[in-house]
């Protein structure tokens, strides 16, 4: 990507596949595990899996495709990680969607918006690229804790 002229229109579609990528991973680590399991806490002070989909889910929708793609979403974070016992099939519909949602406003966004000062309370004075970047790198980062989360309860 240019810094100059912040291009992105090649590295759209590479974005968008890494979403996707990182999101095929999320769903297979989901349905790697029991419903219990994706529920369960390994240690106190920790997530369960099924809190780390829905904080995912919500991420996306509120940075992603509120704040960068301008659509109406009202985040409810305390409930990500408070939440039990969500069935497995409505947290990946969910998660399905705000992937899809994300993924359509990578797709589709125009660079004049990406260059735009965020407008959300949380990362003042960032332009809507970086908190797209930060956003999808926090997806990434969670993937690999839910990998790794589903190969310890499987063993």
């Amino acid at each position: 990507m240019e810094q100059a002229g912040r291009s992105l229109p090649a590295s759209a579609k590479s974005i968008a596949s890494m979403v996707m990528q990182r999101a095929t991973a999320v769903e297979q680590a989901v349905s790697d595990v029991g419903e219990e399991d994706l529920w369960r806490r390994l240690s106190p002070g920790t997530n369960s899996m099924g809190n780390l989909v829905l904080h995912l889910s919500g991420n996306l929708m509120n940075y992603i495709v509120s704040g960068v793609g301008g659509q109406p979403y009202e985040r409810d974070r305390p409930r990500e990680f408070e939440a039990t016992m969500v069935p497995r099939d409505e947290l990946l519909k969910q998660f399905r969607a705000a992937v899809t949602a994300a993924v359509h406003v990578i797709e589709d966004v125009e660079q004049a918006v990406l260059e735009h000062p965020y407008c959300g309370p949380e990362h003042a004075g960032e332009d809507n690229l970086t908190v797209m970047l930060r956003s999808v790198e926090h997806l990434g980062y969670h993937t690999g804790q839910l990998v790794l989360m589903a190969s310890v309860v499987r063993s």
